[in-house]
């Protein structure tokens, strides 16, 4: 018995230590991101794409989230307590979102919109995320 338990804690530790390796993105999965990602407007799809397709997050499908976040970030700031909902909800997802603050590829005049928003209207739950946006500025 005594055995059986060690041999149990030595697999469980093994498989823990063992490298977690991302998905691939099938050509498959990169075509139908690329296609989703021109339709996504709300933070409920851009959630659900990252769930689909967040593992493709690369090249011309990372340039593309890139757009459609800062958009929603310009020009729907009044729903960004729904993106602070989901980024609480999953981490990961977190990750995702922030790696596009001060992101190169999105336009300078519409990232001065989302800084001068961040700057005035604040929600409070989303404290963290606007003090990150005015330091990358």
């Amino acid at each position: 018995m005594k055995i059986a338990i060690q041999i149990h804690i030595f697999l469980v530790a093994f498989l823990f230590s063992m490298p977690l390796h991302a998905k691939e993105c099938t050509k498959n999965e990169a075509v139908a991101a690329e296609t989703v990602i021109d339709y996504l407007d709300s933070w409920k799809e851009i959630y659900n794409a990252f769930k689909s397709f967040g593992h493709c997050d690369d090249g011309a499908i990372a340039e593309g989230f890139d757009d459609v976040i800062s958009i929603q970030w310009s020009e729907h700031w009044d729903n960004i307590n729904d993106m602070i909902k989901f980024v609480q909800e999953n981490m990961n997802f977190k990750a995702f979102v922030y790696k596009r603050i001060g992101s190169e590829t999105i336009p300078y005049d519409r990232w001065e919109k989302i800084v001068a928003q961040a700057k005035a209207s604040c929600p409070t739950e989303a404290f963290e995320f606007c003090r990150k946006i005015e330091e990358a500025k």
